[in-house]
This record gives structure tokens, sequence and C-alpha cells, in this order.
């Protein structure tokens, strides 16, 4: 038995031998199917040729099975039989610039093209898989007929400015991330679904319009019922103020936004999602209303804000992640009040036992600290590229320090 991807990654893997008494696999050109071949299970991704035709009989492609080639520019599928492609076939394959795929295909799972960044315009049935990067044209119309957008399938297109959705149902997580170019999105009235960081690192888009029952435009902003999944981080505006009765921001929502200083949030915000004001480096005010009702931040939530001196978290907080403040280099101070969860001394974020130092404010001028003695372990990052620190004291009540506690 082979196990799942388990020769995913071997990026030096130039050809896969069989011994000739296998009862179960066989090679054929240094690839590995099934004994019969009608699967293929991997493909080396080192493999010297830049064209490779499927066997005829077969019918299923391994999850990944040739995710990362090197060489590969044209995939040939002869066989009328294959009629499924799991997650991740062609993932990653960046000189792949065609492949056939027959009408038998029944099944096709996730990110099948993802990353594929000189495929050409590829679609399969009604999904839409890659639009290649290095298309010239600065707007495009999707076919009538397509009604889903594959994971990244219009990431890093750098001269697309503007794209009609056509008759669109789902728009895949990534599907337009770092599209520079991008200026804005109206969203037509059949679309149910958009993933996560669907128009994440849009550094142009400055608005968002919608056609949908589904997802509504506030304010420049998209929404789906009360959660907040997008914020065109080429908007000029300075503050914003999340929409009342809103209970989460989602990932990456505001993420590398250069104009905002000020954030302004309602008191129905339950959970504030990874990375959600990531790199905001302009940011400087976060402001919770007194009767705030959060109780998540997520890890790197406000990661990098480089702008940021002080926050002062409402008490009703239950759970930080991980490097929710790290790399806050003007961060000085972190304050809350008559928490169940955590405490604060002289600026710096601890469990409310004081056994677990979760944030050092990286830009807090002190060039010493003494750790306080109740301290047993250090969180990943709280000391990270502090600027000020020259000395460092450590008790002897610590059992853990994570990785990265005190990197750069």
């Amino acid at each position: 038995s082979i196990g799942r991807c388990a020769l995913n990654d071997c990026f030096s893997l130039q050809a896969i031998i069989v011994e000739f008494n296998s009862l179960h696999y066989k090679s054929i050109g240094g690839v590995l199917y099934s004994i019969n071949g009608d699967y293929l299970i991997q493909y080396p991704l080192a493999h010297p040729q830049t064209s490779y035709t499927l066997e005829s009989i077969t019918h299923i492609i391994e999850e990944s099975a040739f995710q990362g080639s090197s060489s590969l520019e044209e995939i040939i599928i002869r066989s009328l039989q294959l009629n499924k492609l799991n997650d991740n076939t062609f993932y990653n394959c960046t000189k792949l610039i065609q492949v056939n795929f027959p009408t038998s295909l029944y099944y096709i799972g996730t990110n099948v093209m993802a990353l594929c960044n000189k495929l050409q315009r590829n679609l399969i049935g009604y999904t839409f898989y890659r639009y290649g990067p290095q298309q010239t044209s600065t707007s495009y119309t999707i076919p009538s007929n397509i009604l889903e957008l594959d994971s990244y399938s219009f990431s890093f297109c750098d001269n697309l400015q503007s794209v009609s959705l056509g008759s669109v149902k789902r728009i895949g997580e990534y599907a337009f991330y770092g599209c520079s170019q991008l200026t804005s999105i109206t969203l037509p009235s059949t679309v149910e679904v958009i993933e996560s960081c669907a128009f994440a690192e849009c550094s142009k888009l400055e608005s968002f319009s919608s056609n949908s029952d589904v997802f509504i435009a506030n304010d420049c902003a998209l929404y789906w019922l009360n959660i907040l999944v997008g914020y065109p981080i080429g908007n000029t505006r300075t503050s914003y103020t999340v929409s009342p009765n809103t209970i989460s921001i989602d990932h990456q929502s505001f993420r590398s936004c250069p104009y905002l200083t000020e954030i302004i949030l309602p008191s129905s915000l339950i959970s504030i999602s990874s990375f959600a004001f990531y790199n905001c480096i302009h940011l400087i005010t976060i402001t919770f209303t007194p009767s705030s009702s959060l109780k998540i931040i997520e890890p790197y939530a406000f990661a990098y804000c480089a702008s940021l001196s002080t926050i002062t978290i409402p008490n009703s907080l239950e759970s930080i992640g991980n490097s929710a403040f790290a790399f806050c280099s003007k961060l000085s101070s972190i304050n809350i009040s008559d928490n169940h969860y955590y405490q604060t001394t002289d600026g710096l974020l601890f469990s409310s036992d004081g056994e677990t130092l979760i944030q050092y404010p990286i830009g807090n001028s002190a060039n010493s600290f003494a750790l306080p003695s109740s301290v047993k372990s250090i969180l990943p990052n709280a000391f990270s590229n502090s600027l000020y620190l020259e000395d460092i004291t450590l008790s002897n009540s610590i059992e853990f320090i994570y990785s990265f506690a005190f990197s750069q």
C-alpha cells in the first residue's frame, strides 16, 4: 500500500521504479500507476520531459499527482475513460501551458489548476480554472455558461482592470488575489458563495457593488449576512466604521490596506479573523465601543500594523491567537482590565494567571526587561523584532519558550 501523497514535494525525483514482480503497482516511463494502469498515482516532479501523454485506460488521477512539476508544458489525455481529477492535481505546475480534458470528466476537485501561471484560459464544463497572468488584456467577460470560478483562477493577473462575472454562482478562495490593477467589482444576482480571500491584496480595488441578495455592498465594503467579507484596500479613505450588527470580520478582509488610519468597530462584533488587519501600515486607532461583545481575536489579526502605538482590548475578550499584535514596531502598550482570561502589566499582555507571556509591545523604549517570576511560558513572536531591548532576564520559573519567541 502507498499512502495518499506519499511522494509529494520530492522535487528532485526524476523517475519512480517498481520491481517487475509487484502485484499492485507498475512504472510506465518512470511514472507510478496501479498494476492495471487505470490509476495514475504519482508523476515524478523532476522528470525532464516537457510533454506527457496519459495511458489510454487511465480513468483516475490521484490527488496532487502532478503538483509542483518543474518541466511539464503539455499534458495529453487520450483516455475517454478519465472521469475524476482529485484536489491539487496540477497545482503549481508553473510551466504548464496546455491540458486537453475529455468530456468524460464528472468529478473535478479543488485547486486542480491553481498557480499554473502559464496556462491559457481554461474551462471545464461549468467551471473556470485559470486565466493566465501573462494575458495582456485589461478586461475579461466570464462566459455565460460558467457557474464557478476555481481557487486562484485570476490570481496575480496584473493587467486585469475589469471583469464581468456573467452568471457565476461560486467564487473560489483567492480567485482574484493580488490583481493589482483591478479597480472595482460588481457581483451579479446569481452569486451564492464567495470563499475566503477572493479579493485580498487587490491594491487598487476601490469599491464593491452587488446585485446579489446574498452579498450586500455597504459603504464600499462587502458583507454576507452579518459578516464583513471584503474591504477594497485601494479606497483612499482614512477612516472606516464597520456596519452596525456585524458579528465577524473575515480572514484578510483589510490586509495590506495602506490608507486606513482609523477603524471603528461596532458593539455587536464577536470575532476578528486571522490576518484581518495584517500589514495595515498606517492604522493608528482601533476603536471599540464601551459595550463591546468582542470574544475572539485570531492569530496575526493586527500583526505588522507599523503605526499602531497603543491598543485597549475590551474586557469581553475570551481568546487571543498567537502573534495577534506581533511585529507592530510602534506598539508601546497593550491594555485590558477586568478580564477573566487576560491581564496587562506595564503594557505587556499575559494570561490571567500571569503564567504565559503573550506579547511584549516591541515599540517599548526600554533597553532591558526582567521577566516576572510568575511566567512559565513565552509564546511565539512575543519579543520578535523588538527595537530597543538589549538585555532580557529570565526567571528560574520558565518551563517553555515557543519557537520564534525572540526571532530577529
